[in-house]
């Protein structure tokens, strides 16, 4: 956070990226730097943005804890996402939360040429999960800032400074560069020599020392009246979902884990009815599961789920799409990758639900299994942390 503040505040730097792995405290890193900001600068204004509910409270009650502790005054705290209402404009100062879509739908009922008083005024914008910034939602409201609120600062928070991952020069892709150039090419990270970010989180119980097993089955029930190169995504994610085979393996190592280790454990599944199918088989073996997705989960639901796992009450979550980020449960220490990606962003989320560990406990272990084979090369964590360095000029003052 030293760092961070006195690059944006004394070299005339005026964007950087916040590259820390996940569970590292990418929140409240950003948090402390927020509130130092506020209490140095009377008039200042403070967006936060983040492109789900989950995340956008998530930082809303990090901020009040930060701001009790830290804060040397009274603060106006806005919340501009999901049903929140307050009027933008109105406000002068203060820290307000705000949801993508919504900023975005606010903005573009605006007319074309419209300003912003609210914009003028900001002096801090924080983007949590810089790496969706270049989707066309995002990147409009990451420009209108940039043009709109030349004041302000601008700080984007990642586990992965990337978008695409590129095996051999990962900074030559287009939407590397684009990424890199729209942050100005300035990064920061924790600075722990003689270890990796990763190594050191880990020796200190931050993280758990992950244990990477690939999951092998035999495929042969996929290619019935198929050839191997003739699937299409949502096709190969169809037969992934009902093979037979491949099912009975999952089946069978949270059998494993849960009977024989107790473990807690999130499955991510390849779609909607692959989450809901093995949810069912595992309750019909005695094994207390529970699905998640965006169709047939309520939020109500989806609270009373997540409350019981933590509880230990349920002991296997299996979701489609839901889990990657925003979730915080340090007990689970299974983690099963049963959908295919060849994206290293999604693969860093989806295995860091199970990475978060209890500094103040005994160490933590923890298993990913990743069925198939499509991504074994990212098995060593501290390699994909750094995939993306060459790309950034790392600050270090």
């Amino acid at each position: 956070s030293d760092k961070v503040y006195h690059s944006l505040e004394n070299t005339g730097k005026r964007r950087a990226v916040i590259h820390l792995p996940t569970g590292a405290g990418k929140t409240r890193t950003a948090m402390h730097i927020i509130a130092r900001h506020l209490m140095t600068k009377k008039n200042a204004l403070v967006l936060w943005l983040a492109d789900s509910d989950i995340l956008c409270e998530q930082a809303a009650d990090e901020f009040e804890k930060a701001w009790s502790l830290l804060g040397n005054r009274d603060v106006l705290q806005g919340k501009f996402y999901n049903k929140n209402e307050f009027s933008l404009e109105s406000l002068e100062s203060g820290f307000v939360v705000g949801g993508l879509q919504k900023l975005h739908s606010y903005y573009s009922s605006q007319t074309e040429n419209s300003s912003s008083t609210f914009d003028k005024r900001l002096t801090l914008v924080i983007f949590d999960e810089a790496h969706r910034a270049l989707a066309n939602t995002y990147k409009e409201l990451v420009e209108r800032f940039i043009h709109s609120s030349p004041q302000a600062k601008l700080i984007w928070l990642t586990a992965t400074p990337g978008r695409v991952y590129k095996e051999d020069r990962p900074e030559l892709d287009p939407a590397n560069i684009a990424l890199a150039e729209m942050f100005e090419g300035n990064k920061i990270t924790m600075d722990v020599s003689p270890y990796s970010p990763m190594e050191f989180l880990i020796k200190n119980s931050y993280l758990a020392q992950p244990e990477f097993i690939e999951l092998k089955y035999d495929d042969i029930d996929l290619y019935t009246d198929l050839k191997k190169n003739d699937f299409d995504e949502n096709t190969l994610l169809g037969r992934l979902s009902a093979s037979n085979n491949r099912n009975s393996e999952i089946i069978r190592v949270v059998r494993l884990e849960v009977q024989d280790n107790d473990a807690n454990i999130i499955v991510f599944a390849c779609d909607i009815a692959h989450a809901r199918n093995l949810a069912f088989s595992l309750n019909c073996l005695g094994i207390k599961a529970a699905s998640l997705d965006s169709q047939y989960t309520s939020a109500q639901e989806k609270e009373r789920i997540l409350d019981n796992y933590k509880l230990g009450k349920i002991k296997v979550l299996v979701n489609c799409a839901m889990l990657t980020t925003g979730f915080d449960a340090p007990q689970t220490n299974v983690a099963i990758i049963a959908r295919p990606t060849k994206s290293l962003v999604l693969y860093l989320q989806m295995i860091g639900r199970a990475l978060r560990g209890k500094p103040d406990q005994t160490p933590k272990n923890a298993k990913i299994y990743t069925v198939l084979d499509e991504i074994s090369e990212f098995n060593n964590v501290n390699l994909a942390f750094k995939h993306w360095n060459d790309m950034w000029t790392e600050l270090k003052e």
